[in-house]
C-alpha cells in the first residue's frame, strides 16, 4: 500500500478535522517551505508545479518551467507536463520542485509522489556501490532504500516504508522538495541523471539496473476532505543534450534513459 507522511507540524485541531496526521518530517528531509511565489499564476491556479534548479554552491535559482490546472477544469480532469532541462546544469545542480494550490478550499490536500524505479528484484545480483554484499531486493525490498533509484530515495524521509508526502494546504499552500545534485551524491558511475529524470521510453521492459513496470513519475494531487482527486499533474523530466537535437548521441555527455 502506497503511504504517505505530512510534511508540517499542524495544530492537533487542523489535523483532526482534515486528515489523520503522519510523522512530521524529519531534520534531513530534503523539503522546505518556499518563501518565493512562483511567478505567472492566476487567482484560479487549483494545482501547479514548478521545476528549477540551483548551482551547486549557489543561491540564484533558474525555472525551467511549470505546469499549472485552473480551477475552470471539470474534475478529474490531468495533466501532463514534459520539462527539459540542459544535462550538464542539471548535473551540476539541486533540482526543486515547488507546488501549491491558490484554491485551497477546492484543494485541502495536496499530495506528491516522487519519481521513482526499482533497480533489482532479488537477493542476490545488485551490489550496491561501495558495499560487498548484495542487497536483499527480493525479500526486504519495502525496507531497503538501496534497491530503488529516483528523486525519492532523496525527497521522501523513511523511503521506501513511505512512498510520498501530503500537504494540508489550509497551514502550508505551497511547498518546495529538493534533490541534491548527482554531482554531490556521486551515486552513479559513471555519472548519471538518472537519479531525475524520468523519461524511460519503455519502462515495461526489464534493463540493467532496471526492473520491468517498476518506475513512477512525479505525480501531484489535489484532494478534496474525502480524499476525491479533484486535479492530478504526471512530471516528465528531459535532461537536453544538446542546444541543438536532443538525441545526438555525440554530444550526450551525461546520461539519462535515452
Amino acid at each position: 500500500m502506497k503511504k504517505f507522511i505530512l510534511l508540517s507540524m499542524m495544530i492537533a485541531l487542523v489535523c483532526s478535522t482534515l486528515l489523520s496526521c503522519g510523522s512530521p518530517p524529519k531534520k534531513e528531509d530534503a523539503a522546505s517551505t518556499s518563501p518565493d511565489e512562483v511567478g505567472g499564476l492566476g487567482d484560479n491556479a487549483a494545482l501547479y508545479a514548478s521545476v528549477s534548479t540551483i548551482w551547486q554552491g549557489l543561491e540564484a535559482k533558474t525555472e525551467h518551467g511549470k505546469c499549472v490546472i485552473s480551477s475552470d477544469e471539470s474534475e478529474g480532469y490531468s495533466r501532463t507536463c514534459t520539462i527539459t532541462i540542459p544535462e550538464g546544469q542539471l548535473y551540476f545542480s539541486s533540482l526543486n520542485i515547488t507546488i501549491g494550490t491558490k484554491t485551497t478550499p477546492l484543494c485541502p490536500v495536496v499530495s506528491f509522489t516522487p519519481y521513482r524505479y526499482q533497480i533489482a528484484s532479488d537477493d542476490t545480483s545488485y551490489i550496491p556501490p561501495g558495499e560487498t554484499t548484495a542487497a536483499k531486493c527480493g525479500s526486504e525490498l519495502e525496507k531497503t532504500p538501496k534497491c530503488w533509484g529516483g528523486a525519492a530515495t532523496q525527497m521522501v524521509s523513511s523511503f521506501p516504508t513511505n512512498k510520498g508526502m501530503y500537504q494540508v494546504t489550509a497551514s502550508l499552500p505551497q511547498y518546495t522538495y529538493e534533490y541534491p545534485s548527482e554531482n554531490e551524491l556521486g551515486w552513479y558511475s559513471p555519472r548519471s541523471n538518472r537519479g531525475t529524470i524520468n523519461n524511460l521510453l519503455t519502462p515495461t521492459a526489464s534493463q540493467a539496473g532496471y526492473v520491468a513496470n517498476s518506475m513512477r513519475d512525479y505525480t501531484i494531487v489535489c484532494q478534496d476532505l474525502w480524499a476525491q482527486p479533484i486535479y492530478t499533474i504526471v512530471l516528465k523530466l528531459v535532461d537536453k543534450d544538446t542546444e541543438a537535437d536532443n538525441n545526438d548521441v555525440a554530444k550526450d555527455q551525461i546520461p539519462d534513459w535515452q
